[in-house]
């Protein structure tokens, strides 16, 4: 029975006519938009230079087929399927479609490793594996009793995605009353971060948990509606991803994934699907601001499009732009970015952040404490089910951020440093220094200190073993240097160091990896008050003291030159 002719039936009545603040699952959200406009555009992708269009009803079709055949394979409810993928149109089709059909979609980082990869399949023991292409076939080694899909074809090594949801349309399962069997409190997704001990654990998160999160967001924010087609920029395995795609379903509007994460092509996507709102992370607003400011066409293209004017209005950020030229300059271009910052564990956004006083205005579904040791804790129906190993339970549904900070007067939270040594990149991800540094197995260093706190990419302030490196440079490079300075400036050495990193990055997922490092020649020291009185880094002092290196790591004085020139034009 096709969408049209099951427009009659009780059930899809009552999807219709309920309200929508009232549904409750991924599932009953889909339906409720399928029925008023079936034939309405959901999804936008690139193919052949083109963008093409899928709407509701095949959307809604394809879930189905792949719901049958996962049935069909031995998957039963609550099963989970792991998902290896870098943003495609068929990634958000099927996990939400797992979602939606009782199976809990696992969505891992496209950019771990293999290693990473065995750790996740280890603890969330998947029954189905859909992956993206060669390169991440070539993660699992020795999958044993778990049926393998891929959105490539690779012909006799996995399932193939395309022909699996061609290949039993007809079929008359009742489907809309498997998608109203599943419950609010169903785990309809896990994603994996980092512990601070660099330990992978899986967070928990419910229909419940991102339908309230996406509710107060729209109640909240006049962000998106069913006229508005947004760019689909951020990762699905990152929660602003997962959160900005339930958020464009639950408005009604056009998702558009993203080409590739290119500065170019993205202002190409812009222009070509006549795009309202982009969402994405610091790192790639600020791509985009460098890109304009650097190149004059760019920015004379962009402001003078009569269509993107009228279009493009909104941006979303997840988390927070620190640098304000950044904000002003899309003022300019009468582009509102709004800047929201929550956690895995809260399903998305619990806060709003204000760029003119500096403070995390919360909205009004979560309950926030501040703990006597300032830590931020927060409670609510977005906040999520719990870790899937259950190693840090929640303590009466009460969440433990990890942020410190104090409530404003006026309500608001001023955030004032962490609890633990993350790092948080400005592409969102969050890393832990210690477990990064724990890997350096070297003669060569002596100490070494894992930064990037709100930069694009991680980089190391590393001290050298001294000895060691002039016996070395003496007796095999042929070099006699007088000073330690002179030592640690040499290319040759340099370049030895840098063959270390390029063999810890082998071990490291795409974000973790080490992009850049300044050789010291000073130890970090107790007497720097660098390291506490156990010999642990005091990491907060370190970046103080050693601003000057780490400025030479990331300094660049092109960028803001360029915008004074080209935002005065």
């Amino acid at each position: 029975m096709t969408v049209a002719e099951n427009i009659n039936s009780p059930l899809v009545k009552l999807s219709i006519n309920e309200d929508l603040a009232k549904v409750d699952t991924v599932g009953k959200v889909f339906l409720s938009k399928l029925f008023s406009y079936p034939d309405k555009t959901f999804l936008k992708y690139k193919k052949y230079g083109n963008f093409r269009n899928i709407s509701f009803a095949e959307t809604y079709n394809s879930i189905k087929s792949l719901y049958v055949q996962l049935n069909n394979l031995g998957l039963i409810y609550g099963d989970r399927v792991l998902f290896l993928s870098e943003n495609r149109q068929q990634l958000i089709t099927a996990t939400l479609g797992c979602a939606m059909s009782g199976f809990t979609s696992v969505i891992a980082c496209p950019g771990y490793t293999d290693k990473q990869i065995q750790e996740i399949i280890d603890s969330c023991s998947p029954k189905c594996i859909i992956i993206s292409d060669e390169k991440q076939f070539k993660k699992l080694n020795n999958i044993q009793n778990t049926v393998m899909i891929s959105f490539d074809n690779l012909f006799n090594k996995t399932l193939y995605y395309k022909d699996i949801v061609k290949n039993c349309r007809n079929n008359d399962i009742d489907f809309e009353k498997i998608i109203y069997s599943v419950k609010p409190d169903n785990t309809a997704y896990i994603l994996y971060q980092f512990d601070a001990q660099g330990k992978l654990e899986g967070a928990k998160i419910s229909h419940n948990n991102i339908l309230s999160s996406v509710k107060q967001t729209y109640e909240r924010l006049d962000v998106l509606n069913s006229d508005d087609t947004a760019i689909f920029n951020t990762p699905l395995s990152f929660i602003g991803g997962l959160f900005e795609i339930h958020l464009i379903l639950y408005s009604g509007g056009i998702c558009a994934v993203a080409d590739d994460n290119k500065v170019n092509t993205m202002l190409e996507n812009i222009t070509e699907v006549n795009a309202s709102i982009f969402s994405s992370t610091p790192d790639v607003w600020k791509k985009l601001f460098d890109n304009f400011t650097r190149h004059k066409k760019n920015l004379e293209y962009f402001s003078n499009n009569v269509v993107v004017k009228a279009t493009f209005r909104k941006g979303i950020c997840w988390g927070v732009i620190y640098d304000e030229s950044i904000l002003e300059f899309f003022k300019y271009l009468n582009v509102e970015i709004i800047q929201l910052y929550g956690f895995i564990e809260t399903s998305g956004p619990y806060v709003l952040f204000n760029s003119d006083n500096n403070e995390f205005e919360p909205f009004d579904n979560i309950e926030i404490s501040i703990e006597e040791d300032s830590e931020i804790c927060l409670k609510g129906e977005s906040i999520f089910s719990g870790y899937l190993d259950d190693k840090h339970p929640l303590n009466n549904g009460w969440f433990r951020t990890g942020d410190k900070g104090t409530v404003t007067q006026n309500g608001n939270i001023k955030i004032t440093g962490g609890k633990n040594n993350y790092i948080t990149l400005l592409s969102g991800y969050r890393v832990s220094p210690l477990n990064i540094e724990t890997l350096v197995y070297s003669q060569f260093i002596s100490q070494i200190a894992v930064i990037g706190d709100k930069k694009e990419f991680l980089s190391a302030l590393v001290v050298p073993d001294i000895e060691y490196l002039k016996e070395y440079a003496r007796k095999e490079l042929k070099l006699e240097c007088r000073t330690v300075n002179e030592l640690i400036k040499n290319k040759w050495i340099k370049s030895l160091y840098r063959i270390i990193f390029e063999n810890l990055n082998s071990e490291l997922a795409s974000f973790e990896k080490i992009n850049r490092f300044a050789l010291l020649s000073e130890p970090f020291s107790v007497e720097s008050r660098e390291l506490s009185d156990d010999g642990k880094l005091v990491r907060n002092v370190i970046i103080i003291r050693r601003n000057r290196e780490i400025e030479s790591i990331y300094k660049s004085h092109f960028t803001k030159l360029l915008f004074e020139t080209s935002y005065n034009m």
